[in-house]
């Protein structure tokens, strides 16, 4: 079995919220995945939500109450990475991954090649953004 990325960062975090979140609705995550998040929480600066909405013993509607707070709360954070690949840029931009490419084939959006791969940086988008006010071809 391949050993898990840490926790250590806001968008790691966060795919692993958003995972244990449909494993706590179908009852397949319990106390392991709370003292999880619990003890990422606190690593990272959010570990009030996690202590103020869970017990001793959470209930599955307190579970899914206090995830759905952390990933507010992942999503309210800086970056927390340098560059992001196709897949995160198009999520966060709203758009999709097809639309995102066409995008950067007609060097419309700012990108950086690393190698032979395409990323994009947070700061060129928001700027771009900004620059231009929306996302049209």
């Amino acid at each position: 079995m391949p050993k898990s990325k840490p926790l250590d960062t806001v968008p790691r975090f966060a795919a692993w919220l958003h995972a244990q979140f449909d494993a706590v609705q179908v009852g397949k995550a319990g106390k392991a995945a709370v003292r999880e998040a619990s003890l990422a929480a606190l690593r990272l600066g959010a570990g009030d939500i996690i202590v103020a909405d869970l017990g001793d013993d959470p209930t599955q509607t307190a579970t899914l109450a206090a995830f759905g707070k952390l990933l507010a709360w992942c999503r309210s954070q800086p970056d927390g990475q340098l560059l992001w690949d196709a897949g995160e840029a198009a999520e966060r931009l709203g758009i999709s991954p097809r639309t995102l490419w066409s995008l950067t084939k007609s060097s419309t959006i700012p990108s950086v090649k690393v190698g032979h791969l395409v990323r994009y940086c947070p700061t060129m988008l928001r700027e771009w953004i900004s620059a231009n006010g929306c996302l049209t071809p």
